[in-house]
């Protein structure tokens, strides 16, 4: 029977205007509603990216940065739109919102050039609903680069591996390659994973094309080794880093049915909440990936799914010796699947099963993204300070390090509260570039009870100086609504 993308290419080169019109609706209102959702306080983590991004460009590109897990390319792209545009939270925001933008019109190409503008526009829609791409697009974070790199990267592989490829844009294609996958890298250091990967898939291509055009195979070894160079600084610093597992103990280390969850949750929609079938919509996404696979096996298109299918593998592989595993370190590889799902929809021989299988894909993602829509608010700092200056409008609060201080007097600033933020120096090298002031040493935090009478400590996790104070007076919780479980308000009153 005919596929679905067969069924309508007759329409093709009539519809191109209403193609790249229906793909525009779709970019401006993933734009516009990313943009709605971005009314959101920032979290301790994008407060660290704040940090990074203010110090100097030379500490960020030298060994300092072995304090930190993450590589220096987006906090330089941050540190240069901060300077564009300021620092307001929207602007903040909006780096990320633009790349996840990016990642769906780059999906969209890759999607089209192998299953035609159907299965682009299919995977561009489901990219721009997606509750993983909206999430890590309103976060301050790198996230959201790696896999609008990676997407990126593997475009430009389609385009080397064409036969018909001329020379000029295949060198050009090269050239997007190397620059994509090592920004990727410079993302975050689980992207070395992606060239790994292709190199893979490509070696029995570059097998076939060595007895005939050694000049192709020659200019992609030469692109490898770039990218190597440009990645060893990096590479060692990582090898530093997992040598001192400091920097990332913090991380558990999951056995396999804790990873084969967390991948269904990063690659399938997640929507128990609303619907059920959470666990047969992931096998129905994984066959369809593997039947985009069988359908195309013989040509450059089945990268899609062998890097999207292999990610979570390698990943799961590596963390049982380095635990790594996150959903952000798992978040790149969907960019490709959902692509191959798209690809793998429209190739459907049914055009009604195909229409079915759209519809359920589009459904299903949506109503994902409806039921986790609480989860976009990381932490509330914002209502933590509204919350504390309601209750006592001149209220001293103690803050547990650094980064929380600079979000509470960021937003008793903006909003112009009366509160009193205390800030104690536990991590003065990682955060002395913040604009902190009524910063104390902890040797003097007992000192503060007597001194104020009334005093309002944030915990967040292990970090807790709630013990300094308990010969001093009594305490007792503050319940604030929609406070996560990692965050504690406690209201301490001096001994009489």
């Amino acid at each position: 029977m005919m596929s679905l993308t067969a069924w309508i290419n007759r329409l093709d080169y009539k519809s191109a205007p209403v193609m790249w019109a229906v793909l525009g609706a779709i970019i401006l209102s993933a734009l516009i509603l990313r943009i709605y959702l971005s009314d959101i306080s920032l979290w301790v983590d994008e407060s660290a990216s704040v940090s990074f991004a203010r110090a100097p460009v030379q500490l960020l590109w030298s060994d300092w940065m072995a304090r930190e897990t993450n590589p220096p390319l987006y906090y330089t792209f941050l540190k240069i739109w901060m300077a564009l545009f300021g620092d307001s939270d929207l602007a903040l925001r909006s780096l990320s919102i633009i790349a996840g933008c990016t990642s769906i019109f780059i999906a969209f190409l890759i999607a089209r050039d192998i299953g035609g503008p159907l299965a682009g526009l299919l995977a561009a829609l489901l990219l721009a609903i997606s509750f993983q791409n909206i999430f890590y697009s309103l976060q301050v974070r790198g996230y959201i680069f790696t896999q609008t790199f990676a997407l990126a990267a593997l475009y430009a592989v389609l385009r080397i591996m064409r036969p018909d490829e001329p020379q000029l844009l295949r060198r050009w294609a090269l050239g997007v390659y190397v620059v994509s996958v090592s920004a990727a890298a410079y993302c975050h250091t689980t992207l070395i994973i992606l060239p790994v990967l292709i190199n893979l898939f490509l070696i029995p291509w570059a097998v076939k094309q060595w007895p005939v055009n050694r000049i192709v195979v020659i200019e992609w070894a030469l692109a490898q080794a770039i990218v190597l160079i440009l990645w060893s600084w990096w590479g060692g610093i990582t090898l530093q880093q997992m040598n001192h597992a400091e920097t990332i103990n913090w991380i558990p280390q999951l056995n396999l049915s804790e990873a084969v969850g967390m991948i269904r949750k990063v690659y399938a929609p997640n929507f128990q909440s609303v619907a059920p079938g959470g666990k047969f919509w992931a096998a129905v996404l994984i066959g369809l990936a593997v039947y985009m696979a069988v359908k195309y096996r013989a040509r450059p298109a089945l990268i899609l799914p062998l890097v999207g299918l292999a990610v979570p593998i390698l990943i799961f592989l590596l963390n049982l010796k380095t635990p790594i595993m996150l959903p952000r370190t798992l978040y790149w590889g969907t960019g490709p699947f959902i692509a191959a799902v798209a690809i793998g929809i429209c190739a459907l021989p049914d055009h009604r099963a195909a229409i079915a299988a759209a519809i359920l894909a589009i459904t299903t993602t949506g109503l994902e993204t409806v039921s986790q829509r609480h989860q976009y608010q990381m932490e509330p700092w914002q209502h933590i300070t509204e919350t504390l200056s309601q209750r006592n409008p001149t209220a001293v609060v103690l803050t547990s390090y650094e980064l929380q201080g600079h979000l509470m007097q960021r937003y008793c600033a903006e909003i112009n509260y009366r509160l009193t933020i205390l800030v104690p120096r536990t991590d003065p090298g990682t955060t002395s570039y913040l604009p902190l002031h009524n910063q104390v040493n902890l040797a003097q935090v007992p000192a503060l009870l007597p001194k104020y009478g009334t005093l309002y400590v944030i915990s967040r996790r292990s970090k807790n100086l709630n013990g300094l104070l308990t010969s001093h007076g009594t305490s007792r919780p503050v319940a604030i609504d929609g406070l996560p479980e990692i965050i504690a308000v406690t209201e301490w009153k001096a001994a009489k």
